[in-house]
């Protein structure tokens, strides 16, 4: 073989080893060796099982002399494809104490645990992650980067989930560690992003800072959860490993993925009952398998609210008995950025006023000047130094003083019990896509229109969703139901729309008419490559229409995308006309039929809208008033004529920034690009630095 370097023919060079084609990172020589290396095993050392990934060669045995056998075949087969094993990387490894002594006789390191493929491995009954945790401790080049960072604040938290998490938890899902790791992630984490104020905690401090995962604990309980689900949905066997495991399972903790699961599933307040299903901490079960990821996220979000709220011990949050995530971030994307730290302050529990900076500084008097009464935030809401501040909230109610502490001192608003009760409601609903008015027809090919709706309420929580089938062939309604489950959206109710019409026969051939053009392009999909995509959403309801598909087998099963809301006077022919009227039909039934519940459902949904409208408007008037409070302590001070004010600190993620850096968070992350890449009159240097 001969070698191309920069267009330059070397000399012909000759081998008796390796691939001709001269790739060092072949992917096919490397499954060549692969496959050799599991085959050759196979013959010449039957009694040991091999296991392979790239350049990682391993093999396990039930006794010492079987792993010596496979240890000599390997070195052999190496010796074959002329490649040589590395001996500083090789160890050996027992699961019980004679085990590990004899096996040291082969003269490599017997370990405990190790690193492997960047996850870290056990090796017995013990429980050990210092490996796990070498990870997390040695990032200290990194936070030191993302301290030293001028990037704008939210661009800097979003890091956390893509770049620290990821490397810290990497191999969590299998290694069982204390939540005292995760605390010392909390804190390098609010150290560096220079929020860990007095009072803060920094558990809520990360989790309700906008995505949940920039809080290590969340992010752990959701990677641990999303790789169990893709594992199972690769491997059929490793579901009935974790059912032998839940059988034997009382309460001992041993390493690995399944007691990391219960451990991560306990801490919420679930349980698993009979792998795949588990109990969430509101009593609903569910089949963590095929679970749409948009509920899963939810529930989990949900979960991690009520956790925290059972973990916090501040003075002013005991009465917050579980959490409402809804409320407590209710439009807090419409923030600017500085109310979004300010905040944030109030709900981690930071102090924020000299009431409670005076219990460490002696420069700070805990009494207002004005009443001579402690000077707490409910005693803001009455003061009257605070009278036009209040004065100038629109419709402000003096009941404020009234609300629990939590949400008086920290807008944590607790958990709303009618909210729980809607959910309850909702998960009962009757599941009616196998429920049909009509009989199926044996013969004749039948057009069925489908369509769903949901409607669109100031509450996202308060959506109601419904779907219907009609036969255009007969002209009969054939199933009309309103959609089942907490997830209430116009996909999920079109898709059971769908479900419906192919389950109603099994002996014609019939045409699906649905005006959602998403489900019908993946309808057809799952019908020709014959399987159920998993990074699909609404999983669990294309598994379901696989299985009915599938009991069609050799009958004619078409879907048809037909434009929605289309005048039927714009038809071009009569086959539009014909199109178009059938799917007015079904859209029309089926938009008055998702009103049609019964009363006392009606009357839960709208008791429950006018509980969310009542905190709404507490929490916003609530929000401006901590708002204003906090624009007065950088204008007391320029002010003579006024009352000598107490001065009100409230802390800001953006503290010590300049205006233009704040501004640089209302922009895009490559605006400063931009503007020396655009061309333009002023020059883009000249516009950044201004």
């Amino acid at each position: 073989r001969s070698f191309d370097i920069r267009g330059c023919i070397g000399p012909p060079i000759a081998s008796d080893s390796g691939f001709p084609e001269g790739d060092p990172m072949s992917i096919v020589a490397m499954l060549t060796v692969n496959w050799g290396y599991h085959l050759y095993m196979k013959i010449f050392a039957p009694n040991t099982r091999a296991y392979s990934f790239v350049d990682n060669m391993t093999l396990t045995a039930r006794n010492v002399a079987m792993v010596a056998q496979g240890h000599f075949a390997m070195v052999t087969f190496s010796a074959l494809c002329g490649l040589s094993m590395d001996e500083e990387k090789t160890y050996v490894w027992g699961l019980t104490a004679p085990l590990r002594k004899g096996i040291s006789q082969l003269g490599f390191p017997c370990l405990q645990d190790a690193s492997e493929l960047g996850a870290s491995m056990t090796f017995g009954a013990k429980i050990r992650n210092r490996i796990m945790k070498a990870k997390g401790t040695g990032m200290e080049d990194k936070w030191n980067k993302l301290r030293r960072s001028m990037a704008p604040f939210l661009q800097k938290l979003n890091m956390l989930p893509k770049v620290f998490w990821p490397r810290a938890l990497h191999g969590s899902p299998a290694c069982v560690f204390s939540d005292q790791y995760l605390l010392s992630l909390r804190r390098a984490a609010t150290k560096a992003l220079k929020i860990s104020g007095a009072g803060s905690n920094p558990t809520l401090r990360l989790s309700l800072s906008g995505e949940m995962k920039n809080d290590p604990g969340f992010y752990q309980l959701s990677h641990c959860v999303a790789t169990l689900r893709r594992l199972m949905r690769k491997s059929t066997d490793l579901l009935q490993m974790w059912k032998a495991w839940q059988e034997k399972y009382h309460g001992k903790a041993w390493p690995g993925p399944f007691t990391k699961i219960t451990l991560c599933l306990n801490q919420i307040g679930w349980r698993v009952t009979n792998p795949p299903f588990v109990m969430d901490h509101e009593q609903h079960a569910w089949n963590l398998l095929t679970l749409d990821d948009k509920t899963l996220q939810w529930l989990l979000e949900d979960a991690w609210c009520q956790h925290m709220a059972w973990q916090t011990n501040h003075k002013t949050m005991e009465d917050l008995h579980g959490m409402d995530r809804y409320l407590t971030t209710y439009q807090v994307n419409k923030l600017l950025p500085l109310e979004r730290s300010l905040l944030s302050a109030l709900q981690s529990g930071a102090f924020v006023s000299s009431s409670e900076h005076s219990k460490y500084d002696a420069e700070k008097t805990p009494f207002c000047s004005i009443c001579e009464c402690e000077d707490d935030r409910a005693h803001w809401l009455l003061c009257p130094r605070f009278r036009h501040l209040r004065a100038d909230i629109e419709d402000w109610h003096a009941d404020n003083v009234e609300l629990p502490a939590c949400a008086l001192y920290h807008l944590l608003i607790p958990r709303v019990q009618k909210m729980v009760d809607w959910r309850h409601t909702l998960h009962q609903l009757q599941d009616c896509s196998k429920v049909f008015h009509v009989y199926p027809p044996k013969v004749q090919t039948q057009h069925l229109f489908t369509d769903g709706t949901c409607t669109m309420p100031k509450h996202p929580c308060l959506r109601m969703a419904a779907w219907g089938v009609v036969c255009s062939t007969t002209g009969d309604v054939v199933a009309l139901g309103h959609l089942h489950g907490q997830t209430q959206s116009i996909d999920r109710a079109e898709l059971v729309a769908v479900i419906a019409a192919v389950q109603w026969s099994q002996e014609a051939d019939i045409y699906v008419w649905s005006d959602s053009l998403s489900t019908v392009t993946t309808a057809e999909y799952i019908q020709e490559h014959r399987h159920v995509p998993i990074s699909v959403e609404n999983h669990d309801l294309w598994l379901e229409l696989w299985d009915a598909l599938m009991l069609r087998d050799g009958l004619v099963t078409c879907f048809r995308w037909v434009p929605s809301h289309i005048e039927r006077a714009l038809a071009d022919d009569p086959f539009e006309s014909w199109a178009i009227h059938w799917n007015g039909v079904v859209d029309e039934l089926v938009s008055q039929w998702n009103f049609q519940r019964p009363a006392a459902f009606l009357q839960q949904h709208e008791d429950l809208a006018h509980t969310l409208d009542w905190w709404c408007e507490r929490i916003l008037q609530l929000r401006q008033f901590y708002f204003k409070a906090a624009a007065m302590t950088s204008s007391a001070s320029n002010r003579s004529d006024t009352l000598d004010l107490e001065v009100i600190e409230i802390e800001s993620d953006e503290g010590g920034q300049r205006a233009s850096e704040l501004l640089a968070d209302l922009l895009p992350l490559t605006w400063q690009v931009k503007c020396r890449q655009t061309p333009a009159k002023v020059p883009g240097i000249f516009v950044e630095s201004l």
